[in-house]
């Protein structure tokens, strides 16, 4: 048959007011799966444009179709594929069935290293959601967790390149809303990305887990106040910077950075004290073991300044004032010695020197008299920073006592 005469075939069975499952409709559906197969492009493309209109009538024909527009998406003309990724669409669409098989496809076909085709098929992807969020959403997350059966070289290097590209697509998705809106709070959809999410933490690298706290988790509302959710991603984030810091210490150099250690941090102070899931003790534990002086020493400068800060960060909103802050409140001359070699020039050393400071005032008001080892790491200080500006301040807190005890005044802003 002629292309003409095929397509004129095909519009005629379309508008005929014949029975949905007449002969001649499976007759079209079957031509048009033949298409599929033609050397013409715009008979494929046309094919493409036309089997969603018959495929869901005969279920016996839907694996035939299916397969068919399958292999239109891996055509070699661009403008075939284009087809075959929109008719995955109409077919989702008629046929919910199909959301989970086609969305894993599409899933696939981000690889694609045309960027026009790239947006389609995140278009694509964007509507199966529609369809079925929690669906699509188990598809995306199963090219998330990292497979146990995996040994290949060149298998681990495309599931990873894959998984980058999912959560490019999701973080986009959340970053503009859109995705937010098709996912109620504690809803199916929700609980299928975190459980999906949570479950492959880990197995994942240090990288990894930082792009999907920072631009997928972060960003979702079930973070807004204290919640099980949270304390269990709290705990989870913990046990990954745990296996970092290990990493880390394997490295046996007199000077060792905390390269993997260091992703951690934000993400900790995020969790544990801006969105207040999980408990600061637990926090505070996880920092204590590279407080002590000969430890510290033996992290690089860079590294000792971002744990002070973070560790006294996470001391200073922890407003409980027992024996065990008071010891680790003793260990501060160490800190100031360490800080004393940047709070001159460093935005961050000035912060933590002020942070501890701060909590050593709170600190004296609850029943902590201030060693002499304390007070001179304090006095180390204020010989290195400007008498100007915030160094004004710092002059006039190590200096005010009150009694026997030293007592660091806070200036009130």
């Amino acid at each position: 048959m002629e292309e003409r005469e095929f397509q004129a075939f095909i519009n005629r069975v379309k508008s005929s007011p014949d029975n949905e499952t007449s002969a001649s409709r499976q007759s079209a559906l079957e031509q048009l799966v033949e298409a599929t197969r033609s050397s013409s492009i715009s008979q494929k493309i046309f094919a493409a444009k036309n089997i969603p209109h018959f495929f869901h009538y005969f279920p016996e024909a839907e694996e035939d179709a299916i397969n068919a527009v399958y292999d239109l998406c891996e055509d070699q003309i661009s403008q075939v594929r284009m087809a075959g990724y929109d008719a995955l669409v109409q077919m989702s669409r008629l046929e919910k069935k199909w959301v989970k098989r086609n969305a894993d496809v599409l899933v696939q076909l981000l690889q694609n290293d045309d960027q026009n085709e790239v947006n389609l098929v995140r278009k694509a992807l964007f509507q199966h959601l529609q369809f079925d969020a929690q669906v699509t959403l188990g598809v995306l997350c199963d090219q998330i967790v990292p497979s146990d059966d995996l040994s290949d070289p060149e298998e681990l290097v495309m599931r990873d390149h894959l998984r980058s590209l999912v959560l490019t697509f999701i973080a986009s998705e959340v970053k503009g809303k859109r995705l937010l809106r098709l996912m109620p709070a504690e809803g199916e959809a929700e609980v299928t990305l975190l459980d999906g999410l949570f479950s492959a933490f880990p197995k994942l690298s240090d990288s990894a887990v930082h792009i999907i706290l920072k631009d997928i988790l972060f960003q979702l509302p079930f973070l807004d106040k204290p919640c099980s959710r949270g304390s269990t991603l709290s705990q989870l984030v913990l046990q990954n910077a745990k296996r970092a810091l290990t990493d880390d210490y394997s490295n046996h150099d007199s000077i060792r950075p905390l390269n993997k250690t260091r992703l951690y941090f934000d993400p900790l102070s995020t969790l544990f004290i801006s969105k207040k899931q999980g408990k600061l003790d637990d926090l505070i534990q996880f920092y204590t073991p590279m407080l002590g002086k000969q430890v510290l020493s033996t992290i690089t400068a860079e590294d000792q300044l971002e744990l002070l800060y973070h560790f006294t960060e996470t001391l200073h909103a922890h407003k409980t004032n027992d024996s065990a802050v008071f010891r680790l409140l003793n260990l501060t001359p160490h800190f100031f010695e360490c800080l004393s070699k940047t709070v001159s020039s460093e935005v961050r050393s000035q912060e933590t020197c002020k942070l501890l400071l701060q909590r050593l005032k709170l600190a004296t008001g609850n029943g902590y008299t201030i060693p002499h080892l304390v007070l001179h790491g304090a006095q180390s200080i204020s010989q290195v920073v400007p008498n100007v500006g915030w160094g004004e301040e710092i002059h006039g807190l190590i200096r005010v006592r009150i009694g026997l005890r030293l007592f660091l005044r806070l200036f009130l802003n």
